[in-house]
């Protein structure tokens, strides 16, 4: 007791710490390592291209930084992170950045297509589930469910094999970590122990009726806890902006370190409940009930404190405390670790460390589905599980944060092995989900707007269904003919920062195709450009046949226009032109793209809308009935019109 003081001083020194490590990572090293990075990934999957968020510098600041941050003790998860870390090994993969070029073996580029990138995330992301909860399936029900836009059969499979491999590969090194590689029983880095499965025990009919309740409690929490999070994020957004932004960012996770850490040292001991455990047979009893995790902390020698189980001990030991410690807490020591844990995670979750939100979940449902659990135990039935209605309560409360009831169930159920419980699972979290939609969304798509993203969801606004594609629409487009000038093309690029340009034909201004910023900038920065102009014949001629046609470059290949891995716009400002090469011709024939998307003028927009989003497109010529571009239609517009 007189060294209180000075014991808290060195657990919040160190814990401050170790959080000023993962700040600096993040805020010095990459800013977009912060956070969980599922709603960057939601982005990305959903057609916009979040800057910096694939790079590799980005996987080593988010791996380094949960490291610390969760040494901290900070109450976070390491579970979002591990999804970004997989979407960007993921991405990566599909790049191969050197080894494979400096082999010769240039036809791999052929996966750096936006399409087979987004494929290869989608794995990722299911990967990083399935290692983190040895879920699997559940792995790929979330990139299905919460990640994804786009899915397919044949993408169904690819991810059922990446999360079949992650699984199996994580089973294998934590197995040989442990000294027995033979032995492939570690699934994944969350545990939750096993539960009693004996009769006495099992839940009966009339449990429905409290698990309800614990529907009704975790949805309005929930819708409270994201709330409380928006608003300190957008504050977090809007006040910290400015001068002095990175110092600023960086003081306020250490302010948040030592918050955490101060209350989970003196928690304790504003209610120290030190009680003596019995010992019978080598096992250790309190009150009747078999005693398993037990933390002394200040209290005399053979005594244990039950708020320091709570806090004492590593976040994932805690949840099983909550589910499989057999001796009650006190429902004040409940309640009052619940909100603790709910307010301050609400304030941690977005500051500039990595962070992810699914083990804060887990205790805050743990701690008020456990308190109704002993509440039943003691004044209802005394033959159920109290354990129980702490997962239970979990469940409620994940349900009410993220709002998503398919792949969270086959989850839980994956990493608990209790598929006993899967009906009352199911019914709390779609329970959890209605309540909590009834007052806000989700946490993750509540991020994707605060971070601005041009998002756009699985239906479209009820305001688009009196409106067409010509209601929005960009009138004033640049266009390029088949063949323009290199000056043509360099004006263009430089006045306008779209991604993509229409081709019209020189003679007829027919709709032709569509061309990239990224390949016009590939062909000028390899001069692919002649002195003369090209013959144009009335005929339609084949791309590869023009292509073949070309006298090129050695140094240029197909393979040359994939996108790279940097999210980073491709740009000529620091190439310079002649005269003469600004009067030369560059032939687009064979380099656009003669099949694009395109959409009427009489369109209905929600039609637009739905073939922008399950095609990740960031933008969509607008062709009248004589092929004409008329307009051109971007993923701005669709956000723009939104608002209006």
């Amino acid at each position: 007791h007189e060294s209180s003081e000075k014991g808290w001083a060195i657990f919040s020194t160190v814990s401050v710490c170790f959080v000023l490590i993962s700040t600096c990572i993040v805020s010095l090293g990459e800013v977009v390592a912060g956070g969980s990075g599922i709603p960057e990934m939601k982005g990305y999957l959903n057609g916009v291209n979040y800057l910096r968020a694939l790079r590799l510098k980005t996987l080593v600041c988010k791996v380094s930084g949960i490291i610390f941050s969760i040494g901290g003790g900070l109450i976070i998860g390491k579970e979002g992170p591990l999804i970004h870390t997989g979407a960007i090994v993921a991405a990566n993969a599909s790049h191969l950045p050197k080894v494979p070029q400096a082999l010769g073996v240039r036809k791999l580029k052929a996966f750096r297509s936006d399409q087979h990138k987004r494929d290869f995330v989608s794995g990722g992301c299911a990967a990083g589930v399935a290692a983190a909860f040895g879920a699997p399936v559940g792995g790929i029900l979330f990139s299905l469910e919460e990640a994804a836009s786009y899915w397919s059969l044949e993408l169904t499979w690819k991810v059922f094999w990446t999360a079949c491999i992650s699984t199996l590969s994580f089973n294998v090194f934590m197995s040989a970590y442990r000294g027995d590689v033979n032995r492939l029983n570690s699934p994944g880095l969350i545990s939750f122990g096993e539960f009693d499965h004996s009769a006495a025990v099992q839940y009966q009919f009339w449990e429905l009726l409290p698990f309800t309740l614990l529907s009704l409690i975790g949805g309005v929490m929930g819708a409270a806890f994201n709330l409380i999070n928006a608003k300190i994020t957008r504050w977090r957004r809007d006040k910290l902006a400015g001068r002095f932004y990175t110092p600023k960012r960086m003081f306020e996770a250490c302010f948040v370190a030592l918050v955490s850490s101060s209350l989970m040292f003196w928690l304790p001991q504003i209610l120290s409940e030190c009680v003596v455990p019995q010992t019978e047979h080598g096992k250790t009893f309190l009150n009747g009930s078999e005693f398993t995790e037990s933390v002394q902390y200040q209290c005399a020698d053979g005594q244990f404190n039950r708020m320091a189980a709570l806090t004492f001990q590593p976040w994932e030991a805690v949840i099983k405390t909550l589910y499989h410690q057999s001796a009650s807490f006190s429902h004040g020591v409940l309640w009052l670790q619940c909100f603790v844990l709910f307010f301050v995670s609400a304030w941690t979750y977005g500051t500039a460390v990595p962070s992810g939100l699914f083990v804060p979940g887990m205790l805050i449902g743990g701690c008020y589905g456990r308190s109704i659990g002993n509440f039943i135990q003691q004044h209802i039935s005394a033959r159920i599980n109290p354990g129980v209605y702490a997962l239970m309560g979990s469940v409620s409360m994940l349900g009410g944060v993220t709002r998503m009831p398919i792949s969270l169930t086959v989850i839980l159920v994956e990493s608990t092995n209790e598929i006993q419980y899967l009906l009352p699972v199911m019914m709390i979290l779609m329970l959890s989900r209605w309540i909590g939609n009834f007052f806000n969304e989700s946490l993750y798509d509540w991020h994707v707007k605060l971070k601005c993203l041009p998002f756009l969801e699985n239906v479209p606004p009820s305001n688009y269904q009196k409106l067409f594609v010509k209601d929005i629409m960009i009138r004033n487009v640049v266009m390029l003919s088949t063949i323009p000038t290199v000056g043509q093309v360099v004006a263009a690029l430089n006045q306008e920062h779209h991604n993509g340009f229409p081709v019209v034909s020189d003679h007829s201004r027919k709709f032709v195709g569509v061309i990239l910023r990224r390949e016009l900038v590939v062909l000028l920065e390899h001069g692919v450009f002649a002195a003369s102009k090209p013959e144009v014949s009335g005929e339609e001629q084949d791309p590869d046949e023009l292509f073949d046609s070309y006298d090129l470059p050695d140094r240029l290949h197909l393979y040359d226009f994939a996108p790279s891995l940097s999210s980073i716009a491709p740009s000529i400002a620091h190439r310079t032109f002649t005269e003469e090469q600004l009067a030369m011709f560059l032939d687009l024939r064979a380099f656009m793209n003669p099949a694009p998307y395109s959409v009427a003028p009489h369109w209905p927009l929600t039609r637009a809308y739905r073939v922008f989003r399950t095609m990740g497109l960031r933008h969509l010529p607008v062709v009248d009935e004589d092929k004409g571009v008329v307009g051109i239609l971007t993923r701005k517009d669709l956000i723009t019109s939104l608002h209006h």
